[in-house]
């Protein structure tokens, strides 16, 4: 913070230092401009530390869900099939949870499906040459009609009470969710920033070609980066259930939208090769500002959608000028 403060107050004797500051700090300004009108029209019960806890907790399934597709889109991708794997993934859970299975074995198939989905999206996308768009478009339909197929188009409802505590109980002031949130990020940051695999994902999005002559398995970087996302899906699918207390086949219908808003607005390049796993972040908490900001202002749930629908047409925008300087 002390160094940011140096900047601005060193930096801003000419109008390119104010330009790069601004760059490089735009999200943090633009969670500050939210912040403070939303603790103005809420009265100050924005900033206090329980609605804090409880914005994290509201974002954690989209932070999840988030931080799969960075990792796909700095490859140059997209997966817009995220939320119909959770669905699929969270009737599959729910559908062992209410059978007594127990919930060891229902977070484990829970798990199991929804890597296998995103390893299906890996493999016709690597190995079926299949564009990531048409190939997760696809996935988006099977996956929900599976999630439909499961219970029979039925929501599931006989979820234990000792399955809540992933969505609903914490420890001390955080949330069990926002644990499982960070525990997520953390693994992804560890692997975008300090494994051979992460050099991989960057080095794909920027130049396939270039990566491939250098020696870069693009194939099996692929298969990581969507079967991870998958696996981030189902991560998702249980933190839903927890806090909704029932798995329905229409879940996550918003989510790919979400998801994909928080990346770009994140400065994550659709073009691939460019981002990180904390703008990724900040990305989730300005989309969760955004939409705490609508509903102080009472704005309809179909109107809040069509804002961020916006924003993301606007940060995708900026994002090509931005490449094309």
């Amino acid at each position: 913070m002390t160094n940011i403060l140096r900047t601005s107050l060193t930096g801003f004797k000419d109008k390119a230092a104010i330009k790069r500051f601004v760059i490089r700090y735009n999200l943090w300004l633009i969670i500050l401009g939210m912040s403070i009108v939303s603790t103005v029209l809420s009265k100050g019960v924005f900033i206090s530390p329980d609605n804090l806890f409880n914005l994290l907790l509201q974002n954690s399934i989209i932070g999840v869900l988030a931080l799969g597709q960075f990792l796909v889109i700095l490859t140059a991708g997209i997966d817009l099939s995220v939320g119909s794997i959770l669905a699929a993934s969270a009737l599959l859970c729910a559908w062992f949870l209410a059978k007594g299975y127990g919930i060891l074995l229902s977070i484990l198939v829970c798990f199991g499906l929804g890597a296998s989905l995103g390893l299906m999206n890996g493999l016709m996308i690597s190995k079926g040459k299949i564009p990531p768009f048409i190939a997760t478009l696809g996935m988006m339909g099977i996956a929900r009609s599976l999630a439909r197929q499961i219970n029979h188009g039925s929501p599931i409802w006989a979820i234990p009470e000792n399955f809540l505590i992933f969505g609903r109980e914490s420890v001390g002031p955080v949330p069990v969710a926002v644990i499982l949130w960070g525990i997520v990020f953390f693994f992804t940051l560890f692997l975008v920033e300090r494994t051979r695999y992460g050099r991989y994902i960057y080095a794909v999005g920027a130049n396939e070609n270039a990566a491939r002559i250098s020696g870069v398995k693009i194939d099996r970087t692929k298969l990581l980066v969507y079967s991870l996302a998958g696996l981030f899906c189902a991560i998702g699918a249980m933190i839903f259930i927890a806090r909704t207390k029932y798995a329905p086949p229409t879940a996550g219908m918003w989510y790919n939208l979400d998801s994909i808003a928080a990346v770009v607005i994140g400065g994550t390049s659709l073009f691939g090769g460019i981002g990180s796993t904390t703008n990724t972040f900040l990305g989730v908490i300005v989309v969760g500002i955004l939409t705490n900001l609508m509903n102080i202002l009472n704005v309809h749930i179909f109107v809040q959608k069509a804002i961020i629908g916006l924003v993301l047409i606007v940060a995708v925008y900026s994002n090509i000028k931005i490449r094309a300087r």
